[in-house]
């Protein structure tokens, strides 16, 4: 599969292209430095997955989405910056794009956002999740227990059968930080508040047999 990794800082573009193919082996990285750029590749390469910082590339107009919209299915783009004002967050989530972590995420945190934008399902890292949960965006998340990833199923099944973030990190050899990023994609998809709703939710859906 061919990646587009596009980042207007070349040091931070390489950093994400390593980690990405430390992980991906098999996946083809091409960068792209600027947004001319970023349009090309998309226009000459079959791009299964587009990486890509708005900010450092300037990507915040309107003109700009719809013309990279025609090119590359919005569902497919993983942003990642390290701006987390809240105007600047929902400008790009309200674009389409269903993934969105920070530089200062663990590399295995973004290995998962990979993951979870190519299976097609939503990824935002905490802290971005804050700002748009806080913002109370006019889009809903289904509670069709279909767009929970596997990774996702597997947390749910662990907390229904009693176990605690650290423990559930513990089993699954991922970081608290990571568990407590999952839960809190999954009470947003679902629409719930609170683990005890997710709990009584798991059950009355058959996502956990009783």
């Amino acid at each position: 599969m061919e990646v587009l990794v596009a980042d207007g800082n070349l040091l931070t573009r390489e950093g994400i292209k390593s980690i990405i193919g430390k992980h991906f082996p098999d996946f083809n990285l091409i960068p792209a430095g600027d947004v001319d750029e970023m349009i090309e590749k998309l226009a000459f390469h079959k791009i299964g997955l587009v990486v890509f910082d708005p900010e450092s590339l300037d990507l915040n107009s309107n003109r700009v989405f719809k013309q990279l919209k025609k090119l590359h299915p919005i569902d497919k783009f993983l942003a990642i910056s390290e701006n987390l004002n809240q105007d600047f967050v929902m400008s790009i989530v309200k674009q389409g794009v269903q993934a969105f972590v920070t530089k200062d995420c663990s590399e295995e945190e973004i290995v998962e956002a990979v993951d979870s934008t190519l299976n097609g399902s939503k990824f935002f890292c905490n802290k971005v999740l804050d700002q748009v949960m806080e913002r109370n965006t006019p889009e809903k998340y289904s509670c069709d227990p279909t767009i929970l990833t596997n990774r996702e199923l597997e947390i749910i099944v662990l907390i229904c059968s009693g176990l605690k973030t650290k423990q559930i990190a513990e089993k699954l050899i991922l970081s608290i930080h990571t568990i407590n990023t999952h839960r809190k994609n999954i009470l947003a998809k679902l629409n719930l508040s609170s683990p005890a709703e997710l709990i009584k939710y798991a059950y009355s859906t058959s996502l956990v047999k009783a």
